[in-house]
């Protein structure tokens, strides 16, 4: 597998311009290999919504373990001498919410989720076959795609300008010096 050029810079860019990322792999060993271990987190850390199956990976694992957090629980203790209790104790301890054991261990129906600032949650896949209302939509035509429109002969040269600017190319008053744009705060005061 070849890696997609320029994905770790795209991620982090794509969500301000309306596209979205569907990134499906195995393993995050997977975008390791191919990304390096920056472009990998970079990747990881841009997914705002990531979804996990059973892991066979020990590495993926651990880090939704590390990912799900602790939580505070209390491991009793007691101490017996000669077969009687002469002690009870109570220690408050960070125990995992699942162990990497637990991941590798999940039913084919289960998932893990992430979703933006909200705590991660555990859910059941849906089958869409029992579901007749999806059974019947997944027979469906797909619609009619619109007809690309035809590209010019040839492009611009150098230092020519295009009739029709890409909308997130910088507007030319926005960047002169006199522009009354960068004379204002945002506010319509003067900025000077």
């Amino acid at each position: 597998m070849s890696p997609i050029p320029n994905l770790s810079r795209f991620t982090a860019t794509v969500a301000g311009r309306g596209l979205s990322l569907w990134i499906a792999v195995q393993a995050l060993s997977q975008l390791e290999a191919l990304y390096g271990k920056n472009g990998a987190e970079t990747i990881i850390n841009n997914c705002d919504s990531q979804i996990y199956y059973r892991q066979s990976s020990q590495g993926t694992a651990e880090y939704l373990e590390r990912c799900l957090g602790k939580e505070s629980r209390f491991a009793h203790s007691q101490s017996l001498h000669q077969g009687e209790e002469k002690s009870q104790g109570l220690s408050e301890q960070a125990i995992s919410l699942m162990t990497a054991q637990e991941v590798k261990q999940l039913s084919d129906q289960d998932i893990l989720g992430f979703y933006s600032n909200r705590p991660p949650f555990k859910a059941r896949r849906m089958d869409w076959r029992a579901y007749e209302l999806l059974r019947q939509r997944r027979g469906l035509p797909p619609p009619p795609l619109l007809a690309l429109p035809g590209l010019k002969d040839s492009l611009p040269h150098r230092g020519e300008t295009q009739s029709d600017p890409p909308s997130w190319r910088l507007s030319r008053d926005l960047t002169a010096r006199d522009s009354s744009i960068l004379r204002t705060n945002g506010f319509g005061k003067s900025a000077t």
